[in-house]
C-alpha cells in the first residue's frame, strides 16, 4: 500500500504544461513503448471488411467487392479466409493490388515515417504530414512493406512452436472448472505462488470448520488433494465450496493464458516487427471477465510493446441485449479499453461491420433470434 500512495503521489506531483490541460503527455507515458509511439505519430484509423471467398467465385468477382468496398469508405480487410478454391495469400495480394490494405491494423502496418526513411525515398521534411502520407513515393514504399506482411501473416507459421515451452500442452478454458488435464500447471502456479503448503492451507481456510479434515503440510499433500479434487463430477460443489482455491483456480488460468498470448504476441513481433498484434476478447462488456478466467489489465499489458488492446461485441448478436442501442454501448466499450490501456492503442475492434442482419447470426432467447438490429455501417457511420 505504501508503494502504490508513493506512485500516486509521484503521478500526482508532476508537472502540468500550460499548453496540456488534459494531461496528454503524462497519459502517455503510463504505456509508452517505441511501438506506440510509431501508432500516435501514424494515427491509424482502420474501418475494416470480413471478406470470405465463396464458391465458384472467380478472381474478377472479387476485385469488384475490393472496390465496391472502397467505394463504400472501407479501405482495410478485417480478416478473411482460404477456401478449397482460393489461399489466404493470394486474397490478401488482390486486395492490396486493388488498393485495400489486407490487414485489420490499416496503416498501423507501414514502417515508422523516420527522417532516414524519407532520405532514402528522396522525400523533401520540409512537407507536412499530410504531404509526407500521401507521396507517391511513401504510398509505393509502404505498399511494398505491406506486401511482405503477406507472406508473414498467412497462415500465421511464426506460431508454430514460438508459445511459452513451460506451458506445452496448457490450454485456457473460461470457467473456473479445475480439469485433470489442469492439475500439473496448477501445482506448478501454486508452488510459483505460495512459499509453502500452508501458505496455500491458509488461503484455502483448511483451519476452519468443515473444510478438510487434514490441512495441507508439504506439497505432495496438495498434490493429492488435487487429484481428489480433480476427480470429482463438478469441481465447483464439494471441495470448490470453498472460494479460496476457486479464486486460485481463475487467477491460474488468467495468468498462464495471459503468459500464452505475449509469448505469441512477442513472436509475432520478431517475425514482422511493422505489423501490430492485437488482444483482448471477444467479450464486450456483457460477459464476466473473472469468471471466465481472464484478467483485460494484464492482457492490455501484453501489447505494450506490440501493438494494441481491444475488446469485441457484435451488432447481429451481443447488441441485442441492450435492445440494439448502439452509440452507448460502444462509447463505454472503447472508454473502458482505453481505460485499461491508457496511452496504449486501444479501441472496439469487430465492433461495427454491416449488413450484420444478413450475418445468420441468431441470439439465444426469443427476442434476439426474432429480431434485427435494422442497420449497417459505411465508412463508420450508422444508416
Amino acid at each position: 500500500m505504501k508503494a502504490l500512495l508513493v506512485v500516486s503521489a509521484a503521478l500526482l506531483a508532476a508537472p502540468v504544461s500550460g499548453d496540456d490541460e488534459f494531461l496528454t503527455e503524462l497519459y502517455d507515458k503510463l504505456h509508452d513503448s517505441p511501438q506506440q509511439r510509431k501508432i500516435r505519430a501514424l494515427a491509424p484509423m482502420p474501418f475494416g471488411v470480413v471478406f470470405l471467398p465463396w464458391k465458384g467465385m472467380t478472381e474478377q468477382e472479387m476485385r469488384r467487392h475490393f472496390r465496391l468496398m472502397k467505394e463504400l469508405g472501407f479501405h482495410n480487410l478485417k480478416q478473411t479466409m482460404a477456401s478449397p478454391e482460393w489461399t489466404q495469400e493470394r486474397i490478401l495480394e488482390v486486395a492490396l493490388e486493388e488498393g485495400v490494405i489486407p490487414f485489420w491494423y490499416g496503416e498501423g502496418g507501414w514502417e515508422e515515417i523516420t527522417p532516414e526513411l524519407l532520405k532514402r525515398l528522396g522525400i523533401p521534411e520540409g512537407l507536412s504530414k499530410q504531404e509526407i502520407r500521401k507521396h507517391p513515393k511513401m504510398l509505393a514504399h509502404q505498399k511494398e512493406v505491406l506486401r511482405k506482411g503477406i507472406g508473414l501473416d498467412s497462415g500465421r507459421p511464426f506460431l508454430e512452436g514460438a508459445g511459452d515451452a513451460a506451458l506445452a500442452g496448457f490450454k485456457h478454458t473460461p470457467d473456473p472448472i479445475l480439469r485433470p488435464e489442469d492439475a500439473p500447471f496448477f501445482l506448478r502456479w501454486l508452488k510459483e505462488t505460495y512459499k509453502n503448503a500452508d501458505e496455500v492451507a491458509q488461503a484455502w481456510n483448511q483451519y476452519e470448520v468443515g473444510i478438510d479434515e487434514k490441512p495441507f503440510r508439504t506439497w505432495e499433500d496438495v498434490e493429492e488433494g488435487l487429484k481428489r479434487w480433480v476427480g470429482e463430477p463438478n469441481t465447483l460443489r464439494g471441495q470448490g465450496r470453498e472460494y479460496g482455491r476457486v479464486r486460485d483456480v481463475l487467477r491460474y488460468k488468467s495468468d498462464y493464458h495471459t503468459r500464452q498470448i505475449l509469448a505469441a504476441a512477442q513472436a509475432a513481433r520478431k517475425a514482422n516487427p511493422n505489423a501490430p498484434t492485437r488482444t483482448g476478447g471477444e467479450m464486450g462488456l456483457f460477459l464476466p471477465f473473472a469468471y471466465r478466467a481472464t484478467k483485460m489489465e494484464d492482457l492490455a499489458q501484453t501489447q505494450l510493446e506490440t501493438g494494441s488492446f481491444y475488446q469485441s461485441i457484435h451488432f447481429a448478436w451481443h447488441f441485442g441485449e441492450v435492445h440494439y442501442e448502439v452509440a452507448l454501448p460502444i462509447y463505454m466499450q472503447v472508454s473502458f479499453a482505453a481505460d485499461l490501456f491508457k496511452g496504449g492503442w486501444s479501441g472496439a475492434w469487430e465492433s461495427t461491420g454491416g449488413p450484420q442482419q444478413l450475418t445468420g447470426a441468431k441470439g439465444w432467447d426469443y427476442e434476439q433470434s426474432s429480431t434485427t438490429p435494422g442497420f449497417t455501417v459505411n465508412a463508420g457511420t450508422m444508416t
